[in-house]
C-alpha cells in the first residue's frame, strides 16, 4: 500500500485547521522551522506506524485462515475418529461372536478327542491279517494317544 506524500503546508492546513495561520504568523523562522522540523517527524512516525499497521493486520489475516484451517482439520479428525470408534465396536462385536462360535468347536473337539482316547490301541486296519499301520502313523498315533494322556 503505496502512502500518500503531503507538504508540511497540507499537513498542517488539515490537521490545524483554523490556528494553521496564527503559527505561522506568531513564530519566528526558526521556531516555524523547528516546528515544521517536529511535524515532518510526527509525520514519518505516523506513516510508519500505519506501515506497521498494515503489516499486523496482514499477519492477523493469515492467522485467521490457518485458524479456520485447523478447526477444518479438527472436524475431518473427529468425524473419523467417530467412524473408527463404531469400527472398534464392530470389531469387538466380531471377537465375540468368534469367541462363542470358537467355543462350540472347542467343545466339540474336546468330546471327540475324549471318545478317541477311549478306543482300543487296535482295531480293523491292524487285525490278524490285516495290512499293519506304516511306521509314520504308527508313531503319529502314539504321540496322539501319549498327548490325550
Amino acid at each position: 500500500m503505496a502512502a500518500v506524500k503531503q507538504t508540511v503546508a497540507t499537513f498542517m492546513a488539515s490537521f490545524f485547521g483554523k490556528s494553521e495561520k496564527v503559527i505561522s504568523e506568531k513564530l519566528s523562522t526558526d521556531e516555524h522551522n523547528d516546528f515544521t522540523s517536529e511535524v515532518l517527524g510526527l509525520t514519518q512516525k505516523l506513516e510508519e506506524i500505519q506501515g506497521e499497521k498494515t503489516t499486523l493486520e496482514g499477519k492477523v489475516t493469515g492467522l485467521e485462515s490457518q485458524i479456520t484451517e485447523k478447526a477444518g482439520k479438527i472436524t475431518e479428525l473427529e468425524g473419523k475418529v467417530t467412524g473408527l470408534e463404531g469400527k472398534v465396536t464392530e470389531l469387538e462385536g466380531q471377537k465375540t461372536a468368534a469367541e462363542t462360535e470358537g467355543g462350540k468347536y472347542k467343545a466339540w473337539f474336546e468330546k471327540q478327542a475324549g471318545i478317541g482316547a477311549q478306543l482300543p490301541e487296535a482295531d480293523a486296519s491292524n487285525a490278524d491279517g490285516a495290512q499293519a499301520l506304516t511306521s509314520y502313523n504308527a508313531t503319529a498315533l502314539e504321540t496322539y494317544r501319549r498327548a490325550q494322556k
